[in-house]
């Protein structure tokens, strides 16, 4: 079964670290107080495109797309996200948004399940539920809707986002699409008369020209797991040593074969409880996990689990898993966090490899707050890796890649969505070879060389139409082009050194990872 779909392309920050009492990430510039977030949105904004591409076909229930991107499914709302990449997904009857991040084309309203549904929307699309139009007004150059749902207006024709979310949206004459994401309702044919048309000067939207450098900062930080500081917890040795515990015996049916567990009991200070359980595979991997119950921990009282499962088998890897984790500090910092926090560092791999330092972000969400700081995450699900090739070729790549939702003082109290249209990317042969550092007694490592991405492409889109792009082919490997756009209309295009971002570039994460 296949049908056709409506079609978006989607165009999508340094800023503020997070603190805790336990010391701050020495990248971390002031800023000014917060307030409380809006919820997390979804946006998009339009990308008129002539080039054809074959869509995603839903068969029983498995949408599924062809071999010519990194595709994302999402809910229709696009709050939460289904699948990663691969070339299927199978989900639950429903409506669902399918987003092929290489090329920027989004699919709403993919019909799972529903003959009836899948029938409507291969016609014209344009329905509005039974919403009478009369709901969309018009005065002068805006367009405006009721309070009942995520509104976005298109061209006419839907293949470009002009405004999402809000209440009201400013346009110039000429026909438009309106489209309530919440109930599916479609209002084709809102004409707009007016001659007074909005003039945007690059200085007005959220995201702009005086603020794009920090928002890709902040942005960039989120990729190398910079963002998170020193306020996700690490293994809590000096606690356990520190405080009585008692072992509990990890019934034989729980394991599986092969596996072997101890399981101890930690009594807090507060009445609380802390236990640790130590997984080991017979394959090499160890697991261990760490589960708070209201447990005051020195400044901290913390609850959820925490799990780090580790692999010293052909290279070193770390992935820390967190669930539903808290933190509340004395100072009044508070930390939440869920979702898989991945790294890996290591030197002298294999043979062609002599260094990696890699960060991840799977399905992760986290927020940071203060008296004076709100940072928030969601939806994470980045790459991000450097590594030192061949010592005898002196190769080194980058890549980053993925996307996440992003709210702070930089954003205004929106949220924010970052996305790599083209995962940025540089492979480099130095003239000479690379420059070693010992970090251990006795262990080379080398350093890190000058670079830049030399391909890929970057994006951030506010709610307020407004976004930003860097594209790392500028024709000057020491430069990145940047295009600042409103409602999918280019205002400025200008290069920036990535000297700017040189800081926040140079490594991954390192404070959680070193502290485990």
């Amino acid at each position: 079964m296949r049908h056709n779909m409506h079609v978006h392309v989607s165009t999508q920050i340094s800023g503020d670290y997070p603190r805790s009492d336990r010391g701050m990430n020495s990248l971390a510039p002031r800023a000014p107080e917060y307030k409380q977030l809006v919820g997390l949105a979804l946006v998009s904004i339009g990308l008129a495109s002539s080039l054809a591409y074959a869509d995603p076909s839903v068969n029983g229930a498995e949408i599924s797309w062809p071999d010519d991107g990194w595709y994302q499914v999402q809910t229709a709302d696009g709050e939460t996200t289904l699948c990663n990449g691969g070339s299927s997904c199978s989900v639950e009857p429903g409506s669902y948004l399918v987003i092929n991040h290489t090329t920027g084309i989004r699919y709403a309203d993919v019909q799972v399940g529903n003959a009836q549904s899948n029938e409507a929307q291969s016609g014209d699309g344009d329905s509005n539920d039974g919403q009478s139009s009369d709901s969309i007004q018009v005065s002068g150059n805006t367009i405006s809707w009721p309070d009942d749902g995520w509104y976005q207006v298109q061209t006419a024709n839907g293949g470009e986002s002009v405004c999402s979310g809000g209440n009201s949206c400013e346009v110039g004459p000429g026909s438009y699409l309106v489209i309530n994401h919440t109930t599916g309702a479609r209002f084709p044919g809102i004409e707009v008369s007016s001659s007074e048309q909005p003039v945007i000067e690059p200085s007005e939207g959220l995201i702009n020209r005086d603020n794009h450098v920090e928002l890709l900062s902040q942005a960039f930080s989120v990729y190398t797991g910079k963002v998170y500081g020193d306020t996700l917890p690490g293994i809590p040795q000096a606690f356990m040593e520190s405080h009585p515990s008692t072992e509990i015996e990890v019934p034989p049916a729980t394991l599986n074969e092969g596996e072997s567990a101890v399981l101890f009991q930690y009594a807090c200070d507060n009445g609380g409880v802390l236990q640790n359980l130590d997984t080991v595979y017979d394959f090499g991997d160890t697991t261990r996990t760490f589960t708070w119950n209201d447990c005051l921990d020195d400044t901290v009282v913390r609850s959820g689990t925490l799990s780090s499962r580790e692999n010293n088998v052909g290279g070193y890897y770390r992935d820390l898993m967190f669930s539903s984790y808290n933190g509340d500090f004395v100072s009044g910092d508070t930390i939440v966090a869920s979702g898989k926090f991945g790294s890996i560092s290591d030197s002298n791999i294999d043979p062609s490899t002599i260094r990696i330092d890699r960060w991840t972000n799977q399905g992760v969400n986290y927020s940071f707050k203060n008296e004076s700081t709100f940072l928030e995450v969601g939806n994470a699900s980045t790459d991000t890796f450097y590594r030192w090739l061949d010592r005898t070729d002196d190769v080194f790549i980058a890549e980053l890649d993925g996307s996440f939702q992003l709210s702070s003082s930089l954003t205004e109290q929106h949220t924010v969505e970052v996305l790599t249209r083209e995962k940025l990317f540089v492979n480099i042969t130095l003239d000479g070879s690379f420059d070693f550092i010992e970090v251990r007694p006795s262990v080379p490592y080398p350093d890190v060389p000058a670079w830049s991405f030399t391909s890929g492409e970057i994006q951030i889109t506010a709610d307020d139409g407004s976004s930003l792009r860097l594209n790392a082919e500028s024709g000057d490997t020491q430069t990145a082009q940047i295009t600042l756009l409103q409602g999918g209309i280019e205002l400025e295009s200008f290069q920036q050194p990535w000297s700017l971002w040189r800081d926040v570039l140079t490594s991954v994460q390192k404070d959680t990872r070193d502290s485990l």
